[in-house]
């Protein structure tokens, strides 16, 4: 009886030590992880506060249900969109009435929003892979990508760019096309050699910067909400 009590004691130690060492292997791997993730935003020469933002994004939300998405956008469409990174349209009307009456959807304050303004951008966030999303779902802090020939999605810092990079600022504001370099910032805060704004496109290499205003908050929404873009004819 207690050789069978000793084997099940040693039995339960062994358990006991292996759910341990399992448990501390985990956590091994996972602070490598974060490491490996850490060096990888640094390698892009993020200040500590940019990494900070970068790194405190957590993990992505549960993806929303359809009726989820409805609800929450017609929430969006009562605040004006200003809790959201999507720029506003210059139609200062519901989705839905832009739906009925298709010569506001066709107006030209509508084509040249469309023209300039981006849906989509390739965003890098936490660490994680590259991908592209919707400008919607854009978060301060979180890196972006803009390839030679097209539009800038949000106002960011840039951090990094490719070959000769250019940006064209003239379909946003009355200015030239200027040469991006992230070490250097400009007396025109608007054509800042380290800025470049939602609208702006690049004509040429390609950059990556950090998120730093959304929606309402970038350069060409505050001048949709005032009224002064798109120009009018």
């Amino acid at each position: 009886m207690e050789v069978t009590e000793r084997a099940e004691r040693k039995a339960e130690r062994e358990a006991d030590a292996q759910k341990q060492k399992a448990a501390k292997a985990a956590e091994a791997e996972k602070a490598a992880k974060a490491a490996e993730k850490k060096k990888e935003l640094e390698a892009l020469g993020l200040s500590p506060e940019q990494l900070g933002l970068v790194e405190s994004k957590g993990k992505p939300k549960k993806p929303l249900t359809p009726k989820q998405k409805e609800q929450l956008k017609k929430k969006k469409e009562a605040r004006g969109d200003e809790d959201t990174a999507t720029i506003p349209k210059p139609t200062d009307v519901p989705e839905w009435m832009c739906c009925l009456l298709s010569c506001l959807d066709t107006s030209h304050e509508m084509q040249e929003y469309k023209r300039c303004i981006p849906q989509t951008a390739v965003v890098k966030r936490a660490g994680r892979e590259w991908m592209h999303m919707e400008v919607s779902g854009l978060l301060v802090g979180d890196l972006v990508k803009v390839h030679d020939g097209y539009s800038v999605p949000a106002d960011v810092r840039i951090i990094r760019s490719v070959g000769l990079c250019t940006l064209d600022p003239s379909d946003i504001i009355d200015a030239r096309t200027y040469t991006v370099n992230e070490n250097e910032a400009g007396d025109i805060y608007q054509c800042s050699p380290n800025m470049a704004f939602a609208g702006y496109r690049c004509e040429s290499g390609d950059l990556i910067g950090i998120v730093v205003a959304t929606g309402l908050n970038t350069l060409v929404g505050r001048m949709i909400k005032k009224g002064v873009w798109p120009p009018r004819v």
